[in-house]
């Protein structure tokens, strides 16, 4: 991330703002006391406030022309601040623009925008399951769809509204889904497009899966968190929603039992190699597709080969580990 230590450093404090995208500016002071007395200090300081402001309502506008202006706002104070001594890395880009697109960027938010969709169908169908009535569907599928983000954020430190009340489609989308599943679906499971409709919502969590993990490892390498961390916020992003949901409708949790497939593990397989190929300099296309096809492929295997992980059984008299199981086709 972008790390802007001032030259008051003397200050008994240390702040740290994350802006709406994990961008992470530190400030060696308390930003809510009046800028120091020394000249130097306080130059310093207005250049950092004014650094900070602007590239956040950078990440946060919708307007172009609003976000051109608080660009060209941030380079001016970022020269004024490089004059006068101070250390600005440049900032990680983001990975996806605000819609899709027609370029590698605008594919992941498609497959984001599928992942949603389909999280939350079967967030719903779960919470269906359990006895829920349709409130309780609506908040189970959405929670699902957006959970796993939402955690990451908080983990993160990420200051201002979360993601999806930023970028309000996420909620829209959630609501339309869980609506539809909840009331269409009685009548469908019991047609002949049941087959069809599972495999849709089977395929969607498959592209979800993928799309999540590596949006969620990009973010903790834009909030400047060590890479195992960043790992970790793929496979929370990817993941997490549906604890929450097993954990509400009051089921075994999913990503933590092997009797289920691999879930978690294709996560994080698929967020370190994202950070992999990354580390690289490889294009940012080819990171994209490295780590969703690490996580496709893993996921892949552990439907169809049945591979699970290693678990430790109990007994009286000795614990042992059971190997890897691999069931051929």
């Amino acid at each position: 991330g972008v790390r802007l230590i001032t030259g008051y450093a003397s200050g008994a404090y240390k702040h740290t703002l994350l802006g709406h995208r994990g961008v992470r500016f530190q400030l060696h002071a308390n930003p809510t006391t009046p800028p120091p007395s020394s000249p130097s200090s306080a130059t310093m300081w207005g250049i950092a406030r004014t650094f900070v402001n602007n590239t956040h309502n950078n990440n946060n506008s919708n307007s172009k022309a609003a976000a051109a202006a608080a660009a060209n706002a941030t380079a001016r104070f970022a020269t004024k601040a490089a004059a006068a001594g101070a250390e600005i890395p440049t900032p990680v880009p983001g990975l996806l623009p605000r819609f899709p697109e027609p370029n590698a960027g605008g594919l992941l938010r498609f497959l984001d925008y599928v992942g949603t969709v389909a999280f939350a169908s079967s967030g719903a169908l779960t919470a269906s399951a359990a006895g829920m009535d349709a409130l309780g569907c609506g908040i189970v599928g959405t929670i699902t769809a957006v959970g796993g983000g939402t955690v990451r954020d908080f983990l993160l430190g990420v200051r201002g509204p979360c993601f999806w009340m930023a970028e309000a489609e996420y909620l829209y989308m959630c609501i339309a889904t869980t609506a539809a599943t909840f009331f269409l679906w009685p009548n469908i499971s019991q047609s002949q497009m049941n087959p069809m409709a599972e495999a849709v919502i089977e395929t969607g969590d498959f592209l979800g899966l993928g799309a999540f993990c590596v949006i969620g490892a990009h973010n903790g390498v834009r909030a400047g968190v060590p890479l195992v961390a960043a790992a970790i916020c793929g496979m929370a992003t990817a993941t997490f929603g549906g604890v929450i949901r097993d954990t509400l409708c009051k089921r075994p949790v999913r990503i933590l039992h092997s009797h289920q497939e691999l879930y978690a593990t294709c996560a994080l397989a698929g967020a370190t190699s994202y950070l992999v190929s990354r580390g690289a300099g490889l294009p940012t296309a080819l990171n994209i597709f490295v780590g969703m096809g690490a996580a496709f492929a893993l996921r892949y295997a552990s439907m169809n080969y049945g591979l699970r992980l290693p678990t430790l059984s109990s007994s009286k008299r000795n614990l042992t580990v059971e190997p890897i199981s691999v069931k051929k086709p």
